[in-house]
Order: C-alpha cells, then structure tokens, then sequence
C-alpha cells in the first residue's frame, strides 16, 4: 500500500519539514537535519516504516503549480498499480494549485470542477482523499481570535460554507 502525498506548493525539503513539524513543534530546524535524523524522527512518529509491509509506504512528490490535472493524478496512480503498488490514501497540496481540465472564464467554477473531479477520483479509486482550500477573511479571523486548540475546534465548527474563500461550490463536491 502506498499514501500519495503530492505537493504542488512546496518542493520536498519543505514537505518533510512540515511533516516533522507535526512530530516535533515548529521550533524544531529541519534545514540543519540530515537525511538519517530526518529519517529517525518520521520512524520514531510512525510516519516513516522502513522494511514494515504491513504499513503504507509514504510517497512524496512534488509537480508545479498548474502543472497536474486530476487526470494526470489519476495517471500516476495507474502507475503505482502497474508497478505493483496500490494507492490507499491521496493527499493534494492544495486544491486551487490543481489545472483545471478545461478552463473556465471564473477560478470559482475551476475550483468548483477540480473539487468534483477529485470526489470522483476518490469514488473510483476506493480511496480517501484529502486536499486544502483558503478560508476568507471573517473565517481566519474567527480562527485567530482562539487561543487554545480546543478554542481553534470550536471555531472550526462555528465556520460554514460562506467562508470558503473562492467557490461555496467546493463544500457541495465533497464529502
């Protein structure tokens, strides 16, 4: 089994960065890290299972802003199964850097299209995906004002679908 976790935001150092920063607290200075103590920390999470069969692989690639569409995601993961690998998890970092695969004339109706290309995938994929989209103002603000993590849950509960930044259509492709 293989966890895709494709960025088109950041390259890969980055990536892993963030994934150790999860582990470790954001004070943690990955970029003075070698490939062995990286390697350690993400074994030691349980991120990273080296020899371990029984857990997925983690796969991390980068492609381009606007560079993949989600028939070309599709197409790596077609890849994976001919190399005898099957997907189990996709996450897409993040939803608005994804091509469109027809061009609308308003981002609005592209992220509106990606969002349901993606819930497709998922559904013909047997597979959960996981992806990220802005928030709007008065969303991050509601955000900022919690201090604590259980004040950050219940604002998150508090923010509906008139606080996605770009296409309320998004909140209706997923589930």
């Amino acid at each position: 089994p293989v966890i895709l976790y494709l960025t088109l935001e950041n390259s890969i150092r980055p990536t892993i960065g963030r994934l150790i920063s999860y582990c470790k607290g954001n004070s943690y200075d990955v970029q003075k890290a070698n490939k062995n103590e990286v390697a350690t920390i993400l074994q030691q999470s349980g991120i990273f299972t080296p020899g371990d069969l029984s857990k997925p692989e983690i796969v991390i690639m980068y492609k381009k802003n606007k560079s993949v569409t989600v028939d070309d995601i599709k197409g790596i993961l077609e890849d994976f199964k001919k190399n005898g690998k099957e997907c189990v998890f996709l996450v897409v970092d993040y939803l608005k850097r994804i091509k469109p695969e027809v061009q609308a004339k308003d981002i609005r109706f592209d992220l509106s299209s990606i969002a349901d290309d993606l819930h497709s995938l998922a559904v013909d994929e047997h597979i959960p995906v996981l992806t990220a989209m802005q928030m709007n103002r008065l969303a991050i603000s509601e955000l900022d004002q919690a201090t604590t993590f259980e004040q950050k849950l219940q604002a998150l509960g508090r923010i509906g679908g008139s606080n996605v930044g770009e296409s309320i259509d998004i909140i209706q492709n997923v589930d």
